[in-house]
C-alpha cells in the first residue's frame, strides 16, 4: 500500500517522502460518523487482534478523502481493504464488521456520491467446521451469518443501503489480500466489477 493512503489511514505519522512508520506495536485507524467526526479508534496489532481503544466507538466508517476518485465506491469490511482499494486509485468506504455501518455508508454516499455505483464487497471467510452444527444450518449452508459471515454481512449492507454486493474472488479472502497478491490488481477488479 503507498505511504500517502498509509498516511489518509493514521497508519505512518506522517508522508514526507520517506514512508517511516511509527515505532509501536500496533497501527491506529480513526472511524468516523456520517458528519466525518471521528468517534471510534481501531487497533491492529501486530499480532493481527483488532481492538477499539477504550472510551471510543467501533460503531463508525473507515473513510479516508476518497470523493475525488471516480467509478465505483466499494463498501468493504475494515480500514486496510480501504487502504488495499485507495493505493489503487478506487474509491472505498470501510464498514467496522460485517454487518456494521451500512447507515453511515448510506449517508457518505447520499451526501457525496449520488449517483455512483456502489458494491458492498463480502470477504471469504466461511467456517466449515461450523456447517450443520446449529438447528437452523444445514450441511449445504450458503451464506447464515454462523457459518458464511462475510457473505452474510455484503447481503445484509447491500440491502439496507439498496445496491450491488459481490464476494472477493475465491483465491483470496478479502481486498487487501487480493491488492498483495495481484500486481495487476487495479486491472483486475476493473474485469472483476464490468464482468
Amino acid at each position: 500500500m503507498s505511504c500517502f493512503c498509509l498516511c489518509n489511514l493514521n497508519f505512518l505519522d506522517s508522508f514526507d517522502g520517506k514512508c517511516s512508520s511509527k515505532s509501536v506495536e500496533f497501527a491506529s485507524f480513526p472511524s468516523r460518523d456520517a458528519s466525518g467526526r471521528v468517534i471510534g479508534i481501531t487497533r491492529r496489532y501486530d499480532d493481527g487482534a483488532k481492538k477499539t481503544l477504550s472510551g471510543t466507538s467501533n460503531s463508525g466508517v473507515f473513510s479516508p478523502t476518497w470523493l475525488p476518485l471516480g467509478g465505483p465506491v466499494f463498501i468493504v469490511e475494515g480500514a486496510s481493504d480501504v487502504a488495499a482499494l485507495i493505493t489503487h486509485n478506487f474509491a472505498a468506504i470501510g464498514r467496522p464488521s460485517n454487518v456494521g455501518g451500512s447507515a453511515i455508508a448510506e449517508a457518505y454516499l447520499n451526501k457525496d456520491a449520488k449517483g455512483r455505483r456502489a458494491i458492498v464487497v463480502g470477504e471469504n471467510d466461511q467456517k466449515t467446521a461450523r456447517l450443520n452444527s446449529a438447528g437452523f444450518c444445514t450441511s449445504a449452508c450458503d451464506g447464515c451469518a454462523r457459518c458464511y459471515p462475510g457473505k452474510y454481512g455484503a447481503k445484509f449492507v447491500a440491502k439496507q443501503i439498496g445496491c450491488e454486493w459481490r464476494m472477493v474472488p475465491s483465491a483470496y479472502k478479502d481486498m487487501r489480500q487480493w491488492a498483495n497478491s495481484d500486481r495487476n490488481f487495479a486491472i483486475s477488479v476493473t474485469r472483476w466489477i464490468n464482468g
